[in-house]
């Protein structure tokens, strides 16, 4: 996800593992993402929408430098704090 042209907000519009986007999501949209999939003796023709969302707002989280959660090593999870929105300062 590279949005170093973008200036003004951003809004991902994810469609569905089948059919996509329909024409009319397609419309309103600026740009498009896509994630490339190797293919090393069959699989899928995309990646589950919940995945694929997951993806794209992570890259997305990153190079906009949202901070990273801390990690507790005893508990074995992040931490998430309260009233913590991830809004760079």
């Amino acid at each position: 996800v590279d949005l170093a042209s973008t200036s003004r907000g951003a809004a991902f519009v994810m469609g569905n593992e089948g059919e996509g986007l329909s024409q009319q999501q397609r419309e309103i949209c600026d740009k498009f993402v896509y994630i490339p999939q190797t293919r090393g003796g069959g699989g899928s023709a995309s990646l589950n929408v919940a995945c694929a969302a997951a993806i794209v707002l992570q890259a997305f989280c990153m190079w906009a430098g949202f901070p990273t959660a801390e990690m507790d090593a005893e508990a074995e999870k992040f931490v998430a704090v309260a009233g913590d929105r991830g809004i760079r300062k």
